[in-house]
């Protein structure tokens, strides 16, 4: 669309990177407008001017409402219009529990963001014309949807984060490899292409990881601190990856690509130590769990200091 949208230079008095401009803004206003009439503060509060009637019965309502909370109480710990304060704040950036998810956060989308921000410099440097590196970075993009809802359906099949996670460094490792020590790297512009195509549409576990600060937050303060500090580490991640490939190392970067190699690979130990780890604290929890009587339990629950992830009787997903 870009490419064709590039094309219409002219009409109306307006440049082509004009008319992407407007035509982008457009939708996002769409978009934007249609969000503040369909999207609601929750499941109770759908009633507006133009619905007098609501999603929902009231009867429909409460069953909703008792089934979130059935399934996770901790719902219930704050509403939606409650704010945090500066001690709920710390308390959750200290839930070290969290922290191998954040670590993961700040490494494993280096590669993909640098070569993301220099395909088009690199495929320019190889000889193509502006408009072609428009359209040739399309494909990896096509795939990449594909291979990111893919995985992470494929985590939700087989109820394991971790585990399905190694897919990433299996499938980024063996392309850098080669951008990092074959010698047509970046000279070979077909070959080359190929390459850059097939690594950029590589299987992301960004939403999986997203998914595992949510599910192991327990609280709703945490959940909330969690994502926002998680994102926190994936843009600093970007910061670094803008910051690999040095003009000392134009225009092959084979430097910058044996790094961005290292850091594929690093996933792989980091992957298996979260996993690890989670599993680790699940089993002395359940032992621990499992050698309390009925009583005991039921009075740990009643007068424990513990909260969120630090129950004697939270579980880890992983």
């Amino acid at each position: 669309m870009a490419y064709g949208i590039f094309h219409m230079g002219g009409i109306a008095g307006m440049t082509g990177w004009s008319w992407v401009f407007l035509i982008e803004g457009l939708f996002t206003l769409l978009i934007g407008i249609l969000s503040y009439f369909l999207m609601v503060p929750s499941a109770v509060q759908t009633k507006k001017p133009w619905n007098k009637k609501g999603w929902f019965s009231e009867r429909e309502e409460k069953i909703i409402v008792n089934k979130i909370l059935r399934d996770d109480p901790t719902k219930g710990d704050m509403h939606n219009r409650q704010g945090l304060n500066l001690k709920m704040l710390w308390e959750a950036v200290c839930d070290w529990y969290l922290w191998p998810v954040y670590i993961i956060g700040i490494v494993a989308y280096i590669p993909v963001g640098t070569l993301t921000t220099y395909l088009t410099l690199v495929l320019k440097s190889m000889g193509y014309s502006t408009f072609d590196v428009n359209l040739l970075a399309i494909p990896n993009y096509v795939l990449h949807i594909f291979l990111l809802l893919g995985i992470t359906w494929l985590s939700e099949k087989r109820h394991s984060i971790f585990n399905v996670a190694l897919l990433q460094p299996l499938w980024s490792v063996p392309f850098l490899g080669v951008l990092a020590w074959w010698k047509g790297s970046f000279i070979q512009k077909w070959p080359s292409y190929a390459v850059l195509t097939l690594f950029l549409a590589v299987p992301y576990i960004h939403a999986m990881m997203v998914g595992a600060c949510s599910r192991n937050s327990q609280s709703i303060r945490t959940r909330t601190v969690s994502a926002s500090i998680y994102n926190m580490f994936v843009q600093a991640g970007s910061i670094i990856s803008s910051n690999i490939y040095r003009t000392s190392d134009a225009p092959l970067y084979h430097t910058g690509n044996a790094v961005l190699f290292a850091l594929a690979f690093a996933m792989f130990p980091l992957l298996i130590f979260t996993k690890w780890f989670y599993v680790t604290i699940n089993k002395r929890r359940e032992r621990k769990w499992n050698s309390m009587t009925y009583q005991e339990r039921e009075q740990y629950i009643l007068t424990t200091k513990d909260e969120g992830s630090s129950c004697l009787n939270f579980r880890f997903a992983y």
